[in-house]
């Protein structure tokens, strides 16, 4: 290196060595730090009660949750761990199930008392919750019931794009809802709703743990990995119960 070439470096290495060593510093902040993707709806209505236990357990991990209803891009998101709720297939990521899905109807214990729903049959005089991510009444009905088709569309019906609002509705005694225990454990546990027929209707879908297979994950997603399946162990133990 000539003088003109060492004068040079002499005057661009400081600032090179302020961002080597700012960077260092980040990436150490953010090795403690791992996001989460999951849905708006699992985020509020299962993840939310349970938050407070990974905190206290693991206060030296920093977690982020990105509660969308879209499906993670892992190319160009900044995130570490996703639970999807599809069929599992999925050759680029490693897929973890979690819970598999089934459908059950829901509602107030007024709401059941005062329809006297003792079979499905009965749900011709009631309202029908529907959302985007259970659209299984004409599946549930024609398993469980004998209402005709004709029949079914006269039914009254509520439709709600986010299975919260849906639950929501069920809870102020606005009609019957199919969702699963998963999304009203804690509804089911005070009694503000229950389940008025026994009939489970079984999906092909269920919720996943993903995360790419080509990258290790951090030790502090680790964590968060172990936690959720841990999680997720007892919530379908519950639900044997």
């Amino acid at each position: 290196m000539n003088d003109r070439g060492l004068s040079y470096y002499s005057r661009i290495a400081p600032p090179l060595e302020q961002i080597s060593a700012a960077s260092t510093a980040f990436q150490q902040k953010a090795s403690g730090a791992v996001c989460l993707s999951l849905s708006q709806t699992l985020a509020a209505k299962w993840l939310g009660p349970r938050l407070g236990d990974f905190v206290s357990r693991y206060p030296e991990v920093e977690v982020h949750i990105n509660a969308s209803n879209s499906p993670v891009n892992f190319a160009q998101e900044a995130v570490d761990l996703a639970i999807r709720h599809f069929d599992g297939k999925a050759p680029s990521l490693s897929v973890q199930l979690l819970y598999g899905d089934e459908v059950r109807l829901f509602c107030t214990p007024a709401y059941r008392d005062a329809l006297d729903l003792r079979h499905p049959n009965q749900l011709l005089a009631a309202t029908l919750i529907i959302t985007r991510l259970y659209q299984y009444w004409d599946d549930w009905l024609s398993a469980f019931s004998s209402i005709e088709s004709e029949a079914r569309r006269q039914i009254t019906a509520l439709h709600f794009d986010q299975a919260m609002l849906a639950i929501d509705a069920a809870k102020r005694g606005q009609g019957v809802v199919l969702s699963n225990p998963l999304l009203v454990q804690e509804e089911l546990k005070s009694g503000e709703l229950v389940e008025p027929f026994p009939h489970r209707l079984s999906l092909n879908k269920g919720y996943y743990l993903v995360h790419p297979n080509l990258h290790d994950l951090s030790p502090s997603a680790r964590i968060l990995k172990d936690w959720l399946l841990q999680q997720f162990s007892q919530s379908n133990a519950s639900d044997l119960l």
